[in-house]
C-alpha cells in the first residue's frame, strides 16, 4: 500500500476533495449515522439491489497462508503539527482483499483520510482512520457489503442511497442527506474501538473457498 507523507496546506484543502460533488456533502463528518436513517427498504427494493449488482465475480481461490503486509494501509502525517495517522489495520486488510479479488478494478474513487473531515475519515486520538471508501466500478458491490456485515469490526455501510447499521442489525434503510459521493463509492466505517481497529479477522472477500 502507498505511504502518504503529506502535510496538507489549509489553503489547499479543497484541492484534496472531489471537485464534482455539487449536490450535497461528500462525507457525513461528525453526524450520528442514526440520524441519517430513512424508511426501511421494501422486499422489492432489496430485490432490485440484487439485480443491479452485475459487476465482475473475481477469481476463485483456495484460502492461502497469510501474506506479510496484508493489514497495512496508507499512513502519513497531517496538519501543521505533522500529526501521525494510519488507516486502521482491519481496513487495510479489507482493501488488500478487494484488490486481490478485483486487481483491475477502478480505484479512482477510493478514499481513506479526508483532511477536512471530522468523522471517521479523520484520525482519532490514536491516529487511526476508521473509514474507507471503495470505488464501485470493477467490483461486486453486494459481495463487499455482505462481507462487511459479517465482519465483527464493521459499524455501518453506505452505498447509493442505502445505509446498513450494526445498531439496526444491518437491515437496509434509505439514506437521508444526499451524500453524492456515496453513489459511486462504497463507504465502510468501523467501530471506534482499538480492538475493532486492530482486528486481523479476514473479510472473506479473497481468498475464498472453492465451490465443490
Amino acid at each position: 500500500m502507498t505511504t502518504i507523507n503529506e502535510t496538507p496546506d489549509p489553503d489547499r484543502i479543497d484541492d484534496l476533495q472531489d471537485t464534482n460533488l455539487q449536490n450535497g456533502p461528500d462525507d457525513i463528518g461528525e453526524q450520528d449515522p442514526e440520524q441519517l436513517v430513512g424508511d426501511e427498504l421494501t422486499p422489492e427494493e432489496i430485490a432490485a439491489l440484487e439485480q443491479e449488482d452485475t459487476g465482475p465475480e473475481g477469481a476463485i481461490a483456495d484460502f492461502a497462508p497469510d501474506e506479510p503486509g496484508a493489514d497495512e494501509g496508507p499512513q502519513g502525517e497531517i496538519g501543521r503539527e505533522r500529526r501521525r495517522w494510519y488507516l486502521a489495520p482491519c481496513l487495510g486488510r479489507l482493501l488488500f482483499e478487494v484488490n486481490r479479488r478485483w486487481p483491475r478494478r477502478d480505484r479512482t474513487g477510493d478514499r481513506t483520510i479526508l483532511p477536512s473531515s471530522r468523522g471517521d475519515h479523520y484520525p482519532n486520538s490514536r491516529g487511526s482512520v476508521n473509514a474507507c471508501d471503495i470505488d464501485k466500478d470493477g467490483v461486486r458491490v453486494l459481495v463487499i457489503v455482505r462481507a462487511a456485515i459479517r465482519h465483527p469490526s464493521c459499524n455501518y455501510i453506505i452505498f447509493n442511497g442505502v445505509i446498513w447499521l450494526r445498531s439496526r442489525n444491518f437491515r437496509p434503510f434509505r439514506l437521508k442527506g444526499g451524500f453524492q459521493a456515496y453513489r459511486t463509492r462504497i463507504h465502510i466505517s468501523i467501530i471506534p474501538r482499538r480492538t475493532a481497529e486492530q482486528s486481523r479477522t479476514r473479510w472473506g472477500i479473497w481468498p475464498r473457498l472453492r465451490r465443490p
